[in-house]
């Protein structure tokens, strides 16, 4: 009963707390008083507005900043509007600058010190804060003169009035403070102390760091990092186990410090409810630092030993904004007056349609069109439409800014807005907007980053938004045409500019800012001169600008994405070939029905002939059976012929062919005959003679008239390159040509300057901006700093410029491609040589690499070396990161590093010599012809090695770019061309095998591996076939198709070997020999005969090039002759000998009478007669096969030569060889 009464008594004592209506009827009143308000909106100020809204003229009487704070933010832009004021004793407040290199001093009746005030600000300057994260760090030091009371200070934070919460906000502020109360010993906080806000906490247990220095110590410096030891003990400490302060000498350190206030912004940052400003907590007031001790009896009597007033200038963010130019419009200043075009210090610019801000970004000039359409000065409060190339700034029902065309003759409300600015706008006097029709609501940037969609940050209307979201414009100049949008000058307005000369640096891809689309424009790089100085500028112009100047067609000048062929072109040509293709097709059937009919019986006439000649000895096939009965035809079938011979032509064939060799003899009179050498009768001894009769000098070469076998044109264009190339060609020669007039013709000289003399919207654009101007998007970017970060213009090849977006990275240098593309390039930094400056079409920085160099053109010289220190400081870290495999591309191949992809060239092309471009190239002072240095490039190719140095390697490459310089005019007498070409086919031999090592697939190698030299581009296929081997070839070849040549040469050598096998064992006689084969002398196909490189074939060419000239397979021998025009005959002899007399190179069958070689020697002789081929082969073999080649010549019997199909497998190395 006890127990039953105790805990009754304990249930009587629980009181429940009682449920108070206060917070429901606060809730009803305010809905009640908003109710209202709208009410009254409504009926009474909208009507009034509407009414009267013209008459309203609002001036804002905002001063500029003047005195230090000015020049502390011109120094430091990243502060803004950020001002920090200390009180003095006299009780005014004195300006301090903020990250100041040293700390700043203070004494008064309580302390002896100095402090310092830290800000993580955009761009950063101060590395302490970057690691960190910290936005803001105050430190202080000092000692006390006094003690405080109990030896204890306070820390704080006041407001001089208590912000305005509304219930919610409150409740959550007070649920917030109790829960830190309770994790922070001696926290005091108050919303309403005598209508002041504060919080504050002790000194030893609330600071970040604290740091006691004893009179006979050093305490820390304030300029480095500061440590505390026992930090967690300290803040974990209670009330009464604090340290305390005293005045005996001892010098204290102490900290504040917070990620989540960023005072340059005003704002709240790194929060989960996002990043509301200050301004919208607790007004407009500053936020008071103070340093107290106070009565431990009676709280509210403080004594202030320090007080930091932190507040916000908005004037003195808009002159950060604004930087340099922000002065205050002079009193003389023109005024701007309704109508006229002005330009702006940042562009308004069109985005998909949208108005988006850019940083003079290709903007156009804009119009200030007063409502009622009159010309007079535009004041504040005044009703204006903006208008931009015909069409208007409107706001849409979502409050976004667009540009519309006016459709109707009245003009739409939404496309009126109120002006705002500081009485009547004149030139630099800046200006805002307000919508009419939303008069709350002011032109400010939209929330979020930078949209690389659209180009840059959308602007539409917001109410109520930060000072600094505002968009405030500056009319900078008057655009004397009004009625032209499409350009405006931006040189001086001297009429004794004058252009005097243009040169077309290439084509540059590049980024439409208006739409956001790729377009393709032309690089003309100008001088511009004057009576007392010159200036070289770049401009980019369009193939429509260009033709309508120059006379050209569009057309000419178009090219597609990547310099490639346009679309359209590339239909057309596709539609004709396919028609072409038809005919061809078509004609092909008829005559091939025709032709296989007469070959199949040629065929088996010769085969009922060779198995005739075999029954003589044996019983194969009687004499009596009918060799045209079903069982031979049968026998035929099973059997076939040998596809290596050639079916017998009928008579009509023999009298086509005659009259043809009649013509080409005709056509052929005039072009220069090799006379073949007298061969004397002891030349054929007897094989048992073991001496070999003396075979005379070796044959000369011709050296006399053009290096060409027929006409050439010196300033070929480059036929092999893109389609871009070759329009930036045709626009060199035609710039020459126009501007050759120039000196004597008013027009012309007008139309220059009017083609490169002002910049255009292009030009404004041009590698300008970030990443959303180009746009490229990503989650990384918006993490990245602004100094590494740049739009850059990367060379993709000779003349070839693209507009992407260059980006350090951790390890790394990434540069993106524009518009959302996803290729890209990752160049680890520490395959970085080096880097530097090189004048090109752009301000240029060159980012070395063992294999290549990577331009990349900037802006101007100033975001070059900010992006170049960005570069140093960042590969100076690059040994601390160490990139993965998510950082690197996996599928990376290193042998991309030395070798150009250009994208749009003439089939796929793999440049070895693209290290350097040619303006990058230095010039050569050996004065050494053109042969010799190609052969000196091939000396070092050969003595070349994998593991050599890099730097090496680099001199290397280098010295192959350096045949860029050589042109067509330069090859010198056609030995020299000779000589030179030799020796430039075997480098580019030898340098594919030291990058890219033996080729699998050998066809492709061949045909892909190029050189750019003499303005186009060569590939081992075009050196081999056209330009040296190109005059053996006769002109009427006939191309077999790869699959087919492998199929011809299988079937050949299995119907060969079984007529051997039948001869020898069924035959005493031998049959007649077959005719010579029709295998290629190459592995690969020759291009095609409207190949422009057939034009290009050399005139001192003969048969012993097609031996001398190695192809890199096994079926050369492993050694190559480096060639000099003085020993080039002699030369070409000891490459054909070591060609000929090596083992197994020369095949002879003395029973069948039948010779067979290397499909390379098909071209050594130009007449295919059998015989003759002999004879040839006598001036280079041994002593052995000399006597055995005679043979065959002493008797009357036909000789056959066949030539076997060319080898595929490559040598792994090569090595060189000279006279």
């Amino acid at each position: 009963m006890a127990a039953a009464g105790e805990s009754t008594q304990e249930e009587e004592d629980i009181e429940f707390p009682a449920i108070s209506p206060a917070p429901v009827l606060i809730a009803l009143l305010n809905l009640v008083h908003a109710l209202v308000i709208w009410v009254v909106a409504v009926t009474v100020h909208l009507p009034r507005y509407l009414l009267f809204s013209k008459q309203r003229r609002i001036t804002i009487d905002v001063k500029e900043p003047t005195g230090e704070n000015r020049r502390w933010c011109r120094e430091n832009p990243g502060l803004r509007g950020f001002v920090l004021e200390l009180q003095t004793p006299t009780g005014a407040f004195k300006a301090y600058k903020c990250n100041s290199t040293e700390p700043h001093l203070i004494r008064n009746d309580y302390v002896d010190g100095k402090f310092s005030f830290l800000l993580a600000t955009d761009p950063p300057v101060n590395n302490l804060l970057e690691r960190t994260g910290r936005r803001f760090e105050m430190r202080i030091q000092g000692r006390c003169l006094i003690t405080p009371t109990d030896g204890r200070l306070f820390v704080g934070a006041e407001l001089q009035q208590r912000p305005k919460l509304n219930i919610a906000t409150k409740a959550l502020v007070k649920g917030a403070m109790a829960f830190i109360s309770r994790r922070t010993p001696g926290l005091e906080w108050s919303l309403n102390d005598d209508g002041k806000a504060r919080c504050a906490f002790p000194c030893a247990t609330g600071v970040d760091l604290f740091v006691a220095t004893h009179a006979d110590q050093t305490p820390p410096d304030l300029r480095g990092e500061l440590v505390e030891e026992d930090r967690n003990k300290r803040r974990a400490s209670s009330l009464d186990n604090m340290p305390r302060f005293a005045a005996d000498g001892t010098t204290y350190t102490l900290t504040l410090q917070s990620s989540f206030v960023d005072f340059t912004k005003w704002r709240v940052a790194n929060m989960p409810i996002g990043s509301p400003s200050l301004e919208s907590l607790m007004g407009s007031q500053p936020i008071d630092v103070v340093v107290y001790d106070r009565d431990p009896l009676d709280a509210t009597k403080k004594r202030y030993w320090l007080r930091y007033r932190c507040r916000w200038d908005a004037a003195l963010a808009r002159f950060a904004e604004r930087g340099d130019t922000a002065t205050q419009a002079p009193r003389d200043a023109p005024p701007c007056r309704s109508g006229c075009a002005v330009v702006c210090d940042v562009a308004v610019d069109t985005g998909r349609g949208y108005a988006v801000l850019r940083d003079r970004a290709a903007a156009p000039p804009l119009k200030l069109v007063a409502r009622d359409g009159g010309r007079e000065q535009l004041a504040d409060g005044d009703v204006i439409r903006v208008q931009s190339e015909g069409t208007y700034l409107t706001s849409t029902r979502q409050g976004w800014l667009a540009w519309r065309e006016s459709k109707s003759q009245e003009p739409r409300k939404e496309e009126f807005f109120v002006l705002k600015t500081d009485g009547p706008l004149t030139l630099h006097a800046p200006f805002s907007l307000v919508s009419l029709v939303r008069p709350e609501s002011s032109v400010a940037l939209a929330t979020g980053a930078p949209s690389s969609r659209y180009g840059g940050r959308l602007l539409r209307l917001r109410k109520k938004c930060p000072a600094e979201d505002v968009v405030r414009l500056r009319a900078l100049d008057f655009v004397e045409d009004s009625e032209d949008f499409e350009e405006y000058d931006d040189v001086e307005e001297d009429q004794g500019w004058r252009v005097s000369n243009i040169a077309c640096a290439g084509f540059v891809e590049a980024v439409d800012r208006r739409a956001m689309r790729a377009c393709r424009a032309y690089a003309l790089v100008a001088t511009l001169t004057s009576d007392k100085e010159q200036k070289q500028v770049t401009r980019l112009r369009t193939a429509d600008e260009l033709a309508a100047v120059l006379g050209l067609t569009a057309a000419s000048l178009t090219c597609g994405p990547g310099g490639g062929v346009p679309t359209q072109r590339r239909k057309r040509d596709a539609a004709k070939a396919s028609a072409a293709k038809a005919v061809q097709t078509a004609t092909k059937v008829k005559d091939g029905l025709k032709h296989a009919a007469s070959r199949r019986a040629a065929e088996f006439s010769e085969w009922r002939r060779r198995r005739s000649a075999v029954s003589e000895t044996s019983a194969v096939v009687d004499e009596d059976s009918d060799p045209e009965s079903p069982a031979a035809l049968r026998a035929f079938d099973d059997e076939g012929p040998s596809d290596a011979e050639e079916p017998p032509m009928d008579e009509d064939d023999d009298e086509e062919e005659e009259e043809e060799e009649e013509e080409e003899a005709d056509d052929d009179v005039e072009e220069p005959v090799e006379e073949a050498p007298v061969v004397d009768d002891a030349y054929y001894a007897d094989p048992d003679d073991s001496e070999i009769p003396d075979r005379g000098p070796p044959a000369s070469i011709l050296n006399e008239g053009s290096p060409w076998a027929a006409p050439v044109n010196n300033d070929r264009p480059p036929f092999h390159r893109s389609a871009g190339d070759g329009a930036a060609h045709l626009l060199r020669r035609r710039l020459d040509a126009w501007l050759a007039t120039t000196h004597d013709n008013e027009r012309t000289r007008r139309d220059a300057w009017g083609l490169v003399g002002r910049a255009r919207a292009l030009d404004e654009g041009f590698l300008r901006g970030g990443a959303a101007e180009v746009g490229v998007t990503s989650e990384v970017l918006r993490r990245q700093q602004d100094d590494s970060i740049a739009v850059v213009a990367r060379s993709l090849g000779e003349g070839h410029w693209a507009e992407q977006l260059a980006v350090l990275r951790k390890g790394r240098l990434d540069v993106l491609d524009a518009l959302g593309s996803p290729k890209k390039i990752a160049l680890p930094l520490n395959e970085v040589l080096a880097c530097r400056f090189v004048e090109g079409p752009f301000p240029t920085l060159v980012v070395e690499t063992v294999g290549l160099c990577h331009y990349l053109g900037f802006a101007d010289d100033d975001k070059r070396d900010a992006f170049a220190t960005s570069l140093s400081i960042a590969r100076s870290r690059a040994a601390e990161f160490t990139p993965d495999d998510a950082c690197l591309p996996t599928a990376r191949d290193p042998r991309d590093a030395f070798i150009l992809k250009p994208p749009s060239y003439k089939q796929a092309r793999l440049v070895l010599n693209a290290r350097r471009l040619s303006f990058d190239l230095s010039l050569e002072e050996d004065g050494l012809p053109p042969w010799a240095r190609a052969r000196n490039l091939l000396r070092r190719l050969a003595a070349a090695s994998p593991d050599a140095a890099a730097t090496a390697q680099a001199e290397l490459f280098d010295e192959a770019a350096s045949l860029k310089r050589i042109a067509l005019a330069d090859v010198g007498t056609p030995a020299e061309a000779l000589a030179f070409f030799l020796n430039l086919y075997h480098a580019l031999l030898l340098h594919a095998l030291l990058v890219l090592g033996a080729p699998r697939d050998a066809t492709t190698f061949a045909r892909t591996v190029s050189y750019d030299v003499c303005g186009d581009v060569f590939s081992l296929n075009d050196l081999a076939q056209c330009v040296l081997r190109g005059r053996l070839r006769p002109e009427q070849e006939i191309v077999v198709p790869e699959a087919t040549t492998a199929t011809r040469a299988g079937r050949a050598l299995a119907a060969g070997a079984k007529l051997r096998d039948a001869i020898s064992k069924r035959s005493a006689s031998p049959p007649k020999p077959p005719t010579p084969s029709n295998a290629r002398s190459s592995f690969v196909a020759a291009p095609a005969l409207d190949d422009a490189h057939w034009a290009l074939a050399l005139a001192a060419s003969d048969g012993r090039v097609a031996l001398a000239a190695h192809s890199g397979a096994r079926d050369f021998p492993s050694t190559i002759m480096e060639a000099d025009p003085a020993t080039l005959p002699a030369t070409l002899d000891a490459a054909c000998a070591r060609f000929l007399d090596r083992p197994g190179c020369v095949s002879i069958d003395e029973r069948r009478r039948v010779v067979a070689l290397p499909a390379a020697c098909e071209l050594l002789v130009s007449d295919q007669e059998p015989r003759e081929v002999v004879r040839a082969l006598l001036r280079f073999v041994g002593k052995r096969l000399w006597h055995r080649l005679s043979a065959l010549l002493r008797d009357e019997a036909p000789v056959a030569v066949v030539f076997r199909p060319a080898a595929r497998r490559f040598h792994e190395a090569l090595e060189l060889s000279s006279v």
